[in-house]
Parts: C-alpha cells; structure tokens; sequence
C-alpha cells in the first residue's frame, strides 16, 4: 500500500483534541519522530466536521481524542466514515476501553491508542504510516 502525502512528503494531520497542552505536548512529539505536518485542529466535534468538510483531501490523518469540549470522537468518526475517499484515522484517547475500541475500529478508526500507556505504540504506528507500509491496522 502506498499513501500519497503532503507535496513535501510529510504526513498531513488533523488533531481533534480539546486539551490545549495535550494538543501541544503531542505536536511536538510527533514532529520529533516522524515528518508530518499539522494542518489544523479542532477542539469539539462541530469544529472538526466544519474543517474536514470544508477542506476535502487537505489532511492524509485524522488523530482523533473521545471526549471533547462539546460533542464527541465518535461523532468526528461518524462524519468522516459517510465521506468518500475519507482520510486514515486513529483515535488517541484515555477511554480506550473495549467497549470504545469496537466502535471506534467500527466506525472506520485504522488503531485505537490510549493516551496513558501507548504512546510509544502509536508513535510507533505513525512512524510506520509515515513511511508508506501500513497495510494493515496497527
């Protein structure tokens, strides 16, 4: 499987996360392990759904958290599984229990992370994405 990134091949993300020093802590990790690019980020569903709809093939990764400020990752996940030649997502939350985990892979999620104790995993997976050779969910 190939993936077709950024013009300047890095791997473009949008990061729908609501915690400002979460949103900042995880942008600087991911610069340091792989070459990506954030394009944006949203902090509540509305604003997520708003952006992916508005600007269609800007992002090749959708890195979605569960609970937001208003709405919910599971409702980012719903929006984008109607769209077609929707990006990879993967959801990076602390409520990545088994329940969560089903209807996030259901939903179209390529992984499931959770924040607490899978950094390095889902780092790991991005870094693989990244380099073009994920066949298949991490």
């Amino acid at each position: 499987m190939t993936t077709d990134h950024g013009e300047n091949g890095k791997v473009r993300i949008f990061l729908v996360e609501d915690s400002s020093m979460m949103r900042d802590n995880l942008v600087d990790a991911l610069h340091e392990i792989a070459p990506v690019e954030i394009v944006g980020s949203a902090a509540d569903e509305a604003s997520a759904v708003d952006w992916l709809r508005r600007e269609r093939n800007a992002c090749d990764l959708v890195m979605v958290d569960i609970f937001l400020e208003s709405g919910s990752g599971l409702g980012v996940l719903k929006a984008l599984s109607r769209q077609p030649d929707e990006p990879k997502r993967i959801v990076f939350s602390n409520h990545a229990t088994a329940e969560i985990r089903a209807k996030c892979l259901e939903l179209g999620a390529s992984a499931v992370f959770d924040k607490s104790n899978k950094l390095d995993e889902m780092l790991g997976w991005l870094t693989r994405f990244a380099k073009s050779d994920l066949g298949v969910p991490a």
